[in-house]
């Protein structure tokens, strides 16, 4: 059985909050011709009401503005504080880039004890293009850490670097300096990051695409970078810090953007995708053991192919007793396919117990999947393959295909 939840506007992410869930949520509201952008936090109880103890049940404003001639966000993460609060990290601007944290306390308020007045700016490199953020985690002392990608939205013909970068905090919302110049370390063998992890000393583990070796397309590789927790590469791990996934020949291996967990022991899996010329994608999860190398005891040789069909892994998180519980996409011209499966963690086998040997189909999108008491919480969207009418100037019309959101919602079931 399942309950479902109307979430208003577009889930964008969710998280654990205490026994909450909190819901971060976009609404593109036509103004004229130019559209309000609006971020939201939304809590929900464990049992999908609507919190009224956060935000008096409607919302906790992150950010409202236009989209265009403002500085729309570019890229959006959540981190749960250990009292029930949340912090937002959203990346700010265009030419002039920055990236804006805001806490918000367990009823919703923001914290004004954190940074200046709530929230903390930090400013990018003058026109080196865009940075967005892409992952994030609290250490055991409250310290924020923010992974950013400087590659985002960068400007052609300029001279920035594209890189990952990991961004500090103190546990007051200060720009934290142990991580480096004005908070921030940069990770040279990383670019187009897509995910964080971290681990019970606080260690990092970031996912992206190794900043040199094969061109993207041509045998394309995923990397997995280890830091301390001031973003200082941990050379003990893997090859001089880093583990490289390389697919076979002809094909490519692709990072999917969130999708990373990490125990606390340091085992972390990735998800990604096998894309080969002429056939469909295959969704995949490696598993990288604590030392930097494939779990040869997973999948095979380290990696999983996942469901039949399955072209995209789209969510992951811990479940109880050892457990996976993930989100995957199976994409067409015209049709989409949503899915939930249940593996167990250290073999990868599905999980006989949960729906259809080990998977179920759902109607969402899944941006987040949790379990939270004896509930599965997936929070996500659905959508509807749509054409558009545009009419462009001197009377030309073109139409244009895409999948349209068509609803945020929350949906449980038993675990």
């Amino acid at each position: 059985t399942r309950g479902t939840t109307r979430v208003d506007d577009a889930v964008i992410g969710a998280v654990r909050g205490g026994n909450r869930i909190l819901v971060l949520a976009r609404s593109d509201v036509p103004r004229s011709n130019i559209g309000k952008y609006s971020l939201v936090v939304r809590g929900f109880t464990a049992g999908g009401k609507p919190d009224v103890s956060f935000a008096g049940g409607k919302g906790a404003e992150v950010y409202a503005g236009d989209m265009v001639g403002g500085p729309a966000p570019r890229g959006e993460i959540m981190v749960p504080r250990p009292d029930g609060g949340v912090l937002v990290a959203v990346g700010m601007g265009d030419i002039y880039s920055s990236v804006k944290t805001t806490a918000f306390t367990a009823v919703g308020a923001v914290d004004a004890q954190f940074g200046k007045a709530g929230s903390t700016e930090w400013d990018g490199d003058t026109f080196d293009g865009g940075y967005s953020p892409r992952g994030g985690t609290l250490t055991a002392a409250g310290r924020l850490r923010v992974l950013i990608d400087r590659s985002a939205g960068s400007i052609p013909g300029s001279d920035y670097v594209p890189g990952a970068g990991v961004l500090g905090f103190t546990a007051n919302g200060a720009l934290d300096s142990s991580v480096g110049p004005e908070g921030r370390a940069v990770l040279s063998g990383v670019q187009d990051p897509t995910g964080l992890g971290a681990d019970a000393n606080d260690r990092l583990y970031v996912v992206g695409t190794p900043s040199t070796g094969p061109a993207p397309g041509a045998n394309r590789q995923v990397v997995l970078a280890r830091t301390d927790a001031n973003g200082r590469l941990d050379t003990s791990y893997g090859q001089d810090g880093y583990a490289t996934l390389t697919a076979p020949s002809g094909s490519s291996y692709v990072a999917m953007g969130g999708v990373v967990q990490t125990t606390r022991a340091g085992s972390t899996y990735i998800g990604m995708a096998r894309l080969t010329p002429g056939r469909p994608a295959t969704a995949l999860l490696a598993r990288v053991t604590p030392s930097g190398n494939l779990d040869p005891s997973f999948g095979t040789g380290g990696i999983l192919a996942l469901a039949p069909g399955s072209s995209s892994v789209d969510s992951i998180d811990f479940a109880p007793g050892g457990r996976l519980l993930i989100g995957l996409t199976t994409v067409t011209a015209t049709s989409r396919r949503h899915l939930l499966t249940r593996l167990d963690g250290a073999t990868g086998t599905p999980d006989p117990s949960f729906g259809t040997r080990g998977r179920m189909t759902t109607a969402l999108l899944s941006e987040a999947v949790m379990s939270i008491g004896n509930r599965i919480v997936q929070a996500g969207n659905t959508a509807r393959w749509t054409t558009h009418r545009n009419v462009w100037s001197g009377g030309r019309v073109t139409y244009s295909s895409y999948w349209a959101n068509t609803g945020g919602y929350l949906q449980a079931r038993h675990a």
